[in-house]
């Protein structure tokens, strides 16, 4: 059986495991905000200044 230390021990690395975790699903979540707006920065672009051939285009490559 685990002593009072193994299960500390234990307990503090999966806190860290956890904490870790949580920085890399922030960190993931930005960068997705992030490709989020500019492909509807670019989507806007091609919207207000190109033909519909372009705009069809763009489309199928977002849905990809």
């Amino acid at each position: 059986m685990l002593g009072f230390d193994n299960i500390s021990a234990y307990l503090l690395e999966e806190l860290f495991n956890l904490k870790f975790a949580a920085k890399d699903l922030e960190r993931n979540a930005k960068k997705s905000e992030k490709s989020e707006k500019e492909e509807k920065n670019k989507l806007k672009k091609v919207k207000s200044g190109s033909s519909t051939d372009t705009l069809s285009v763009t489309l199928l490559r977002a849905g990809q």
